[in-house]
């Protein structure tokens, strides 16, 4: 094992996120699902992205520590 390789997972496993999958954000399409779109991306630190797989996945991630 590279010394480097081991300092990167150490490092890595510091550093914890927290993730929020949302399904259906293109179909069915109506006010509440644009409301979630809008806070969800309004809220500090977190960083959010749709995917048009299916009826749409809305992939939110909080990193935490500094990230």
């Amino acid at each position: 094992m590279c010394t480097t390789t081991g300092s990167m997972r150490r490092e890595r496993s510091r550093v914890q996120s927290h993730r929020v999958v949302a399904d259906n954000m293109i179909r069915p399409a109506n006010t509440g699902v644009e409301a979630y779109a809008r806070a969800i991306r309004a809220k500090p630190g977190i960083s959010s992205v749709m995917l048009p797989v299916g009826s749409g996945l809305e992939i939110s991630r909080l990193a935490t520590q500094g990230e």
